[in-house]
């Protein structure tokens, strides 16, 4: 062989090999029932196919399980398959007809010679889930999907799936509403108006109508409030839903009672007789009227003095009460813990059966002579209370008596006989009245007698000279209705004629002393008798008052009491104040400047008053308030020594533009250790302050000193002191000075020491 064939020889080699490796490699096709299959399309696992993107649950969706190769390619089984289906989580059924009608399937059958099985999913549970196929009796592999979302199905029904907290009367409750599908699952794309309502005992207070929203996912918290306590129940309705409703219902909510806010007295009447007893119990409320537990003690009052009431204790039942004073009545219960709690309830009290007649006089003994006095006489029951009763009363007084009856009122179809009045008591009103008068002073009994009883007396006492509105008079020295009266400036002369009932001067009462009492600001001086039965006193307004176009009044008095009349009630007059614009100007100095007050020494200063008003100021007084300082005397300019009075001295008539100057004398204290001072200030007869206070001020003298000789301390000028300093310091020996040489030592002492 040449080169180039010895060169090509393993490549033919090669090619020789080829029908060697055909004959010993498999034959790619196989004979089954006469179908010849390639090697590669070998049943191999199951799978399934045209799943959906998505299940709705209660939706019947198709699906199909077939034969896949090796390549995932669909191939034919050579035999029938029975292919076992389930799903994880078990949320839905298998059927075999598109209807997905009961009942379900857990196998189907893949037929010989074929790919595929058709069958029915019904997903029940929103989510995801994953279905699965295998077949038990072959060696083919497990069909798993992937997971599959499973979407909720359109809402059949509204869900109340909470109420939190726990309901509490007048308290916000949450209210969690969904809407969900056949199998309960939250349909989050439910879109439905819905509408609240609940039991009309539960006194609900609710939202307005809401519709949902694609944020809310088929879920909605709404705010209830329940009023009412005890059972409740919610319901919830689509107030659009088409064909079959849409509704809800809550379980039985039990609402709690609020804190309790008030008490309430229950079974009492509103009328009943006076002695009658009536059980009742107290009952506690919340804020709505729910009944609630309530353990604090409780306390009963009542208008009715003569009530029986229950005891201080906590609430409890088989409570009774008994009133016995006719008339309008309150019964009351408070808590003792919380006085905000209480309940008070009105009652019609009316009389019981007839007990006795009453006799009383409306007069407080003594009464004046000339006057007349009341005399009732009355029906009651066992409780004193007046009712009706037309019975006849015979009303006798004393006998020798000089009392005569003026008026017989309301004693009907009354005649007088001898010493007494015979009548009937005016039925409706079961009482009657007789005026008696005396015009002498003595002392009267007065008895009652009917059906043979006779009453304990009543006795008035008549006695002479007694003051009497009715008889007396006021009246000033200045014309007017009422006259004015200048603050300060002015006084009026008050004149009170005291005449008794019978006309005759009146006598002051024994134990009542007599005054004359005033609105304020006005002072009044303490009347004088002048005679007979006049007195006078002082009128004067020192100071403005809060209102100066309202009048003052003014009336007598005995012993603090207003002298009245039945007929014109108190006795008094007025008077119309008048605010004077009073212009006094003081000036208070030492008189004279720069003086030094010595311990001991005598002090002078002057105080000037100026009236630049227009009118003459009365009789004011210069107040003094010292200190450091004793006040000894004031003089006028003129030298008339001025009366000391209180804390000042009195002054004569301040006229227009008149200027009065007073010298007031003074002492320092012996021991200065202030400057003497004095404020001085003008003040009307009364006090009342009219200018505002001036200090005058004294410069302190030099400080005492001790010489140490056991005198007494002397008055040390202020020039001795820095020349003491300079003998004390003159006084110490000198030596010649010269420095120290180093460890030179100076061991004899300083001769100062």
């Amino acid at each position: 062989m040449n080169q180039a064939a010895i060169r090509r020889l393993p490549q033919c080699a090669l090619l020789l090999l080829v029908p060697l490796l055909v004959a010993s490699t498999p034959s790619p096709f196989a004979v089954t029932k006469g179908v010849v299959l390639a090697q590669s399309q070998q049943p191999h696992h199951l799978a399934f196919a045209e799943l959906p993107a998505f299940f709705i649950a209660g939706t019947c969706t198709p699906l199909r399980v077939e034969v896949q190769d090796s390549g995932n390619q669909p191939t034919r089984t050579p035999q029938r398959l029975d292919v076992s289906l389930g799903s994880s989580p078990q949320a839905g059924s298998f059927h075999a007809t598109s209807e997905c009608l009961p009942p379900a399937v857990q196998t189907v059958g893949i037929e010989p010679d074929t790919t595929t099985t058709q069958v029915w999913f019904k997903a029940t549970l929103s989510g995801s889930l994953t279905l699965s196929a295998f077949a038990p009796q072959s060696p083919l592999g497990t069909a798993t999907s992937v997971p599959i979302p499973v979407l909720a199905g359109p809402a059949v029904k509204l869900k109340i799936l909470s109420v939190s907290p726990p309901a509490i009367a007048g308290a916000d409750v949450q209210v969690l509403v969904a809407a969900v599908d056949l199998f309960e699952n939250t349909a989050e794309a439910y879109r439905g108006t819905v509408r609240l309502s609940a039991t009309a005992e539960s006194r609900a207070q609710l939202p307005a109508d809401y519709q949902y929203t694609a944020a809310d996912l088929g879920k909605k918290t709404f705010t209830v409030r329940f009023l009412g306590a005890g059972n409740a129940t919610l319901n919830v309705v689509d107030t659009g839903a088409t064909g079959a409703p849409i509704t809800g219902t809550s379980t039985q909510l039990l609402v709690a009672p609020g804190d309790t806010q008030s008490l309430w007295l229950d079974g009492l009447p509103n009328t009943w007789q006076a002695g009658d007893t009536h059980p009742f119990q107290v009952l506690a409320k919340d804020a709505f009227g729910n009944p609630t537990v309530y353990n604090e003690n409780l306390r009963f009052t009542s208008s009715d003095s003569q009530a029986h009431l229950p005891s201080d204790g906590p609430l409890q039942r088989g409570l009774d009460l008994t009133l016995k004073t006719a008339g309008s009545q309150t019964v009351t219960v408070t808590s003792l813990a919380n006085a905000s709690l209480t309940h008070t309830v009105s009652i019609q009290v009316f009389p019981s059966v007839f007990n006795k007649l009453l006799l009383q006089s409306f007069a407080t003994n003594p009464v004046g002579a000339c006057n007349e006095v009341t005399l009732e006489i009355r029906a009651v029951d066992t409780y004193g209370n007046p009712m009706r009763d037309g019975r006849q009363v015979e009303l006798c007084k004393d006998t020798g008596s000089q009392a005569v009856p003026t008026d017989y009122s309301e004693l009907e179809l009354a005649s007088a006989a001898g010493d007494c009045v015979i009548g009937n008591l005016n039925a409706d009103t079961g009482f009657a009245r007789v005026r008696w008068r005396s015009d002498v002073e003595e002392e009267v009994d007065f008895r009652i007698s009917y059906d043979a009883v006779t009453s304990s007396p009543v006795k008035v006492v008549w006695e002479s000279g007694l003051p009497d509105a009715a008889k007396s008079s006021l009246s000033f020295d200045k014309p007017g209705d009422p006259p004015t009266l200048k603050t300060v400036i002015e006084k009026l002369a008050l004149e009170i004629d005291l005449r008794d009932a019978c006309g005759n001067p009146a006598q002051e009462p024994s134990g009542k002393p007599f005054a004359i009492i005033g609105e304020q600001p006005l002072a009044i001086g303490p009347p004088s008798h002048v005679g007979g039965s006049l007195w006078r006193a002082e009128v004067r307004l020192p100071e403005c008052p809060t209102d100066p176009m309202e009048p003052l009044a003014l009336w007598p008095a005995f012993g603090g009491e207003p002298l009245v009349s039945a007929a014109n009630g108190r006795l008094s007059r007025n008077v119309q104040p008048l605010c004077a614009d009073l212009l006094v100007k003081l000036t208070a100095r030492p008189k004279n400047e720069g003086v030094v007050a010595e311990a001991g020494a005598e002090l002078e200063f002057l105080a000037e008053l100026r009236n630049e008003g227009q009118e003459t100021i009365p009789s004011g007084l210069l107040q003094l308030k010292p200190s450091h300082m004793i006040v000894l005397e004031a003089r006028l300019d003129g030298g008339d020594r001025l009366s000391p009075r209180g804390e000042g001295f009195g002054m004569p008539d301040l006229h227009p533009s008149e200027t009065l100057t007073v010298k007031v004398k003074a002492q320092a204290s012996a021991q200065i250790n202030q400057p003497p001072t004095a404020d001085v200030w003008y003040a009307s007869a009364e006090g009342i302050k009219l200018t505002p206070s001036q200090t005058v001020t004294f410069e302190r003298g030099d400080i005492s000193v001790d010489v140490g000789c056991g005198c007494q301390a002397g008055e040390l000028p202020g020039q001795l002191l820095p020349w003491l300093a300079l003998l004390l310091a003159a006084s110490r020996p000198r030596e010649r000075l010269r420095r120290l040489r180093r460890n030179e030592r100076i061991d004899h002492p300083a001769p100062w020491r």
